[in-house]
């Protein structure tokens, strides 16, 4: 069930940082969230603190998509595990090739954004163009919802 909200008033500043190695800079976001428009679901977000923890853990999975989407086309053949987390790949790579047995070497960023994207519904045909943010965020859902499945599949014992 979902409630419209026409504006809460929010005030939150978000501080994010993504640090690289080498001879290459960290950089640094601010995000600044002064209110929140649209459909927010009702259960589990009844006070103003709850709301604005969804929007903080909410930023930070946006500033990883579009990091992830920026260095896709900056560096494409690094690996994948620079950004996604090593149950990320795991998850993405039983998805995408049906089978259990993982690669020695994690795939590249290239490959395992575009097994992302297919997650969020994207085709990958000749004549389709990049898809956008909104394609990732779903995948990105997509991802989280397997890597829970990935969870109970290997937590529990047959027998």
């Amino acid at each position: 069930m979902q409630t419209r909200i026409a504006q809460l008033p929010v005030k939150k500043k978000i501080s994010l940082e993504v640090i690289k190695g080498g001879h290459q800079r960290s950089r640094k976001a601010n995000i600044e969230v002064k209110y929140i428009k649209g459909y927010i679901p009702i259960r589990g977000l009844a006070t103003k603190e709850r709301l604005q923890k969804l929007i903080a853990i909410k930023s930070i999975i946006a500033f990883k998509i579009l990091y992830l989407k920026k260095v896709a086309l900056s560096n494409p053949m690094e690996t994948c595990t620079i950004i996604l987390s090593n149950e990320e790949v795991k998850a993405l790579y039983m998805r995408e090739h049906r089978i259990v047995t993982l690669p020695e070497e994690p795939p590249n960023i290239k490959q395992a954004v575009i097994w992302l994207r297919k997650l969020g519904g994207f085709m990958n045909r000749k004549s389709d163009n990049l898809p956008g943010t909104m394609t990732l965020w779903r995948s990105y859902e997509n991802l989280k919802k397997s890597i829970v499945m990935f969870h109970i599949m290997t937590s529990q014992s047959c027998g």
